[in-house]
């Protein structure tokens, strides 16, 4: 749509003016109801919801490691759906010269203690090895009793394997300055 000015000057600017504000309005009004909506949701729901969109993997156990929810995260960290891990051991997401890591993690979640940024290796469904940062922490019924625990997993092998190669590079760069020291020193003498 064209503007031009009439004799008025911004005569056919100010018609235009109360349809934007009408569709503002109206989308203001449309968006009301589902915010109030929104809010209206139990805590639990927002809690499930905000769990269940996380790109962590996030998971409950048992005081015996066996799992009870899984989220999407987990499924696409660890490449197995929830009706396929619910109800087995957590131990299977252990490589089993790690198996000794989780009683000692649930040992201290039962005494109420957390765990934080702890980094192992996890396995994925396929049998390859995944770096993660675990965080840990004890899940209370309402008495206050410790009954299992959250854990939130993060990928972290790109991280580690960045830090190699930077290791790599600065070993390798180490080796180099020795090495023409040794020259430098070599030539002088």
């Amino acid at each position: 749509m064209e503007k031009t000015l009439d004799s008025g000057g911004l005569e056919g600017a100010q018609t235009e003016l109360p349809s934007i504000l009408g569709g503002r309005v109206q989308r203001l009004q449309d968006g009301v109801p589902a915010t109030i909506e929104a809010l209206g949701q139990s805590h639990a729901q927002r809690l499930a919801a905000l769990v269940e969109s996380s790109d962590d993997a996030i998971l409950s156990v048992d005081l015996d490691g066996t799992i009870a929810t899984w989220n999407k995260g987990a499924e696409q960290l660890f490449g197995s759906g929830a009706d396929e891990i619910i109800g087995r051991s957590v131990t299977v997401l252990i490589p089993a010269d790690r198996q000794d890591e989780e009683p000692k993690i649930l040992e201290r979640i039962g005494r109420g203690e957390h765990v934080q940024h702890y980094e192992t290796v996890r396995l994925h469904r396929d049998g390859r090895p995944i770096m993660v940062s675990l965080t840990v922490s004890p899940i209370a019924d309402t008495a206050g009793t410790v009954i299992g625990a959250s854990k939130i997993a993060r990928d972290i092998t790109e991280r580690k394997r960045v830090e190699a190669a930077l290791a790599k590079r600065a070993d390798e760069q180490a080796a180099l300055y020795q090495f023409t020291d040794r020259l430098f020193r070599a030539a002088s003498q």
